[in-house]
């Protein structure tokens, strides 16, 4: 999806060639959506902040690790990625909608990483995980996009979408080394 979105603004060759395959995968969000509900209904189970709410500050649990917050967070989330999703996997957004949907996508998966990912362990603390979660978004994307379509390419649309799997590749390597450095220094 953020993808789709990037292309809508920047466009290339790149793009149209990993369409036929993100397009597809963009369209499957709203299926995260409904798997979200499971999650919901037992996070007692799997947040342990859900399960002791004297675990984190009160202030804390009170305006942001509680149920009602997250399952907030969480369904309005999905429900904006799911609609841009479906609207950039039909080809239908405009390169507002993609700029105001890659600002959208930044706030929210600042705040779902977050929710989703480090309130499991509470006391695991990275500035950067947010960063770290939509490159290796956009590797998985990219790398999916070029194995598919590596045979049809060509030499110069494989080129380009080779150039964005290295430097997606160094953006995930880089903050997985800075989150390390930064730990080690600590």
């Amino acid at each position: 999806m953020s993808l789709l979105m990037i292309h809508r603004l920047t466009g290339g060759a790149w793009g149209v060639a990993a369409g036929p395959v993100l397009r597809p995968a963009a369209a499957l969000m709203p299926m995260v959506l409904i798997a979200i509900l499971p999650i919901l209904a037992s996070l007692p189970s799997i947040y342990p902040w859900a399960a002791d709410p004297g675990r984190v500050p009160a202030d804390v649990a009170r305006w942001y690790l509680s149920s009602p917050w997250f399952a907030l967070r969480a369904l309005v989330t999905l429900a904006g990625w799911s609609l841009l999703g479906l609207v950039f996997a039909m080809g239908a957004g405009s390169r507002l909608l993609a700029a105001l949907g890659l600002a959208f996508f930044g706030l929210t998966i600042s705040l779902v990483s977050v929710d989703w990912y480090l309130s499991v362990e509470p006391d695991y603390v990275a500035t950067a995980f947010a960063a770290m979660i939509v490159i290796q978004q956009m590797l998985a994307a990219l790398a999916l996009a070029t194995v598919l379509t590596v045979r049809v390419l060509d030499p110069r649309v494989a080129g380009d979408l080779g150039g964005l799997l290295i430097a997606t590749l160094l953006g995930v390597v880089y903050l997985g080394y800075m989150t390390m450095v930064v730990a080690l220094v600590q």
